[in-house]
């Protein structure tokens, strides 16, 4: 079954809400939504993540590093910003993720270039 309409390759983390994202024992809000995915489609699934900065906020560039050793299932990110220090601040976030990543103005496009990769079809 699809997430979101728009494929079981893709999830799409609109939940998001601009928070200042803390390194500490908490989870990250995303951490959480990809946890969820991990229960519902198994290990075995590879899924691309789509998180939609609608809001100004900092993830932790390590995030990205722990994500990729808890969580297998993601084979890919996209990350979407609306403001020149959200770009800034995904630009870092890029630097420290190992698999494929690509940062987008706008959701459409995430989408597009989502469903164009091999690793996930």
């Amino acid at each position: 079954g699809g997430f979101n309409g728009i494929g079981k390759a893709i999830a799409l983390a609109l939940a998001e809400r601009g928070a200042s994202i803390a390194v500490g024992a908490r989870r990250q809000p995303s951490e959480a939504v990809i946890a969820e995915l991990y229960k519902y489609y198994g290990e075995e699934a590879r899924l691309g993540y789509i998180p939609n900065r609608v809001n100004s906020y900092s993830v932790n560039p390590n995030y990205w590093t722990k994500v990729d050793k808890n969580y297998e299932i993601i084979a890919a990110s996209a990350i979407v910003y609306y403001n020149y220090s959200n770009a800034i601040n995904a630009q870092i976030e890029e630097r420290f993720y190992q698999k494929p990543m690509k940062l987008f103005s706008n959701l459409e496009e995430a989408i597009t270039w989502m469903q164009s990769l091999e690793v996930l079809n």
